[in-house]
């Protein structure tokens, strides 16, 4: 609220001729003095009440203590960890675990003989490639979505020999990029996009990526801690 000082008058300035009043502003820290001019004291309006921030103000600093994160993103887990603070490399192996554990991510027959790309000349030779791959992808979709079966052949290519003459990038099989976006439809953590047509992840999806991330950024927290002699 603005109030009138104890000892407040009117004094004219010499130079411009203007009214001006001596006012004391009451605030949270103390009482500060402005000189105001009369025409402009009128439209001041009072924005909000020093008891509601107060108590926004305390309950600011309560959390920030608690070392909680307020934020509500969907994006972003409970402990404020999200899949782009950890390692790629060591998130792509938990995920693959995880799918693997789960034993609910349909595997094809062919998985053990198919190449992925015209530039393969065998199958890969890790038995859990599959796992691998469909957690890179659904990755991929966490940072950067939508995306269809033709953006993951260009991700997932590489360059083809010649022999003698020059090597030329080529893109992967199509028809594993498919069936990888499908196996993960089956576990309802991507679903396809009404606007674009490509696959996202569905909000079932990104939670289970985000607390795959908060376990790893724990044991990554716990590991640094020093040791106690």
């Amino acid at each position: 609220m603005v109030q009138d000082a104890p000892g407040s008058r009117e004094e004219r300035n010499g130079e411009g001729g203007v009214n001006c009043l001596l006012t004391a502003v009451a605030v949270d820290v103390g009482v500060v003095v402005a000189v105001v001019p009369l025409s402009r004291l009128r439209r001041w309006t009072v924005l909000h009440r020093p008891d509601d921030t107060a108590a926004h103000m305390s309950r600011d600093t309560a959390s920030t203590r608690q070392g909680l994160h307020t934020d509500t993103t969907p994006g972003i887990c409970s402990m404020g960890i999200s899949v782009k603070d950890v390692n790629q490399h060591d998130f792509t192996k938990a995920l693959a675990a995880f799918l693997k554990k789960s034993g609910k991510l349909k595997v094809p027959e062919w998985a053990d003989i198919v190449k992925l790309g015209r530039f393969n000349e065998l199958a890969p030779y890790d038995e859990d490639w599959y796992y691998t791959r469909a957690a890179s992808v659904a990755r991929h979709l966490y940072i950067r979505c939508p995306a269809g079966v033709g953006a993951f052949t260009k991700i997932y290519g590489s360059k083809q020999r010649n022999g003698t003459t020059p090597s030329h990038n080529c893109r992967g099989s199509r028809s594993v990029a498919r069936k990888i976006l499908q196996s993960l439809e089956g576990l309802k953590m991507v679903e396809k996009d009404p606007n674009t047509g490509g696959r996202r992840l569905t909000p079932q999806g990104r939670r289970d990526l985000d607390r795959i991330a908060s376990q790893i950024g724990s044991r990554a927290a716990t590991s640094k801690k020093p040791v106690a002699v």
